[in-house]
């Protein structure tokens, strides 16, 4: 891979690239773009400052290259038809990673508290890792606040997983490795229920990887369960889109992980999920840290480093089982 980007170059430089510049409002939420612009930024302070991405430097490379192969795209993940029909649909993108020569698929759901789509962190970083590791990727970016009330984003998984059988026949659906962080591990997980690809008749994912997620909206009442239900929503209405109270003996097998000390979502998320896995008997691993881990995405230089390649493995090896 060429190296055109360097850790002391200013970030408003490289975004001025004309392949980055396609994925510019992918890359970061908009409210970021003052700060990212600031003559201090570079690529070495980003990576500071988003712990667990890595060589921040590196991870642009490695987007400039694959942009220009052909490689690394953005599609629309509605018709011009349905966005016609439902306005709230425009934004909902994804950033596609082809892998050829390989069948696999890892479907990527970022957090952001369902106000925003934190790719920056755990998308375009995670994507990079699983296509390195043969994987077709696809980073969706949902409906988030104000359009974000449920059943919007579970329809946004269904509308992606429905395009890539659609466009990519040669590709594996019915094995599908699905991750979802924070919030959009609570989406991932909603999915993954029969609410999610069961409603829509669509496959269901054969593995699905949660980091830090929101599983129970009774235990997040901010952000997540405002932005995505309402302020004055009903118990009955955390009951429906909590991911514990949908879980059944068909659930996809699992790799959980949280750590302790996270400072953004109860730890009891976790133990909730763990405790409802183990009455379902579902196939699961559930990873305990003992840092606050929350954004540490792929998790360099954290407590986290190397979940990935442990979760591919602990996979490869419920398949044997």
């Amino acid at each position: 891979m060429r190296v055109m980007f360097y850790n002391d170059q200013k970030m408003k430089e490289i975004l001025q690239d004309e392949s980055l510049a396609k994925l510019r409002d992918l890359m970061f939420p908009s409210e970021y773009n003052a700060w990212i612009t600031d003559d201090d930024i570079t690529p070495e302070k980003m990576s500071e400052s988003f712990r667990g991405v890595g060589d921040y430097a590196e991870r642009l490379n490695f987007l400039k290259t694959h942009i220009e192969t052909g490689e690394i795209t953005r599609e629309k993940v509605y018709s011009e038809s349905e966005v016609r029909s439902d306005s709230s649909k425009v934004g909902v993108q994804v950033l596609e990673y082809r892998n050829r020569g390989s069948n696999k698929v890892a479907i990527i759901i970022p957090g952001g508290g369902y106000s925003n789509v934190c790719s920056f962190c755990e998308g375009w970083p995670i994507a990079q890792e699983l296509f390195e590791r043969g994987y077709n990727c696809f980073v969706l970016y949902y409906r988030v606040f104000p359009n974000a009330y449920m059943p919007n984003p579970i329809e946004d998984v269904a509308r992606l997983v429905k395009r890539i059988k659609e466009n990519y026949p040669d590709l594996d659906l019915n094995g599908y490795l699905l991750l979802g962080f924070s919030a959009g591990g609570h989406l991932a997980g909603i999915w993954a229920t029969k609410k999610g690809y069961y409603r829509y008749g669509l496959p269901k994912p054969k593995y699905i990887a949660l980091a830090y997620p929101v599983i129970d909206l009774s235990l997040n009442k901010g952000v997540s369960c405002q932005n995505c239900l309402h302020k004055d929503c009903s118990g009955e209405d955390l009951i429906r889109y909590s991911v514990f109270t949908n879980v059944d003996k068909d659930y996809p097998v699992t790799y959980l992980w949280q750590g302790k000390r996270d400072q953004c979502i109860s730890f009891d998320n976790s133990v909730v999920m763990d405790k409802v896995l183990k009455e379902n008997d579902v196939k699961h691993k559930y990873v305990v840290y003992d840092d606050t881990c929350h954004g540490f995405g792929v998790g360099v230089g954290t407590c986290a480093e190397g979940w990935i390649d442990k979760m591919i493995k602990y996979f490869e090896s419920a398949d044997e089982a």
